[in-house]
């Protein structure tokens, strides 16, 4: 089976399917882990808004534990897509 990713133009999502191979063996696909946990931040979070976030983690505890429970949630997903095309 070829897995296939998708990405909505509109609204981001990602999904991954399987599809048959024609020529009757396995391609596997590559996913790069950190430029897929990256990517998923980016839904959320501009480079600039991120160190933002970084910067006054002290001042603003509350937003620095949001932004850093999403960048975990990012990873979890991605590893799991990475295990479940192992």
């Amino acid at each position: 089976m070829i897995d296939s990713i998708n990405i909505d133009a509109i609204t981001k999502e990602v999904t991954y399917t399987k599809v048959e191979a024609a020529l009757g063996f396995e391609i596997p696909i590559e996913i790069d882990y950190d430029a897929e946990v990256n990517r998923l931040i980016r839904q959320k979070y501009t480079v600039s808004q991120e160190f933002s976030v970084l910067r006054q983690k002290e001042e603003k505890p509350e937003e620095f534990a949001e932004y850093n429970d999403y960048c975990e949630t990012c990873k979890m997903q991605v590893k799991e897509i990475i295990e479940s095309h192992s």
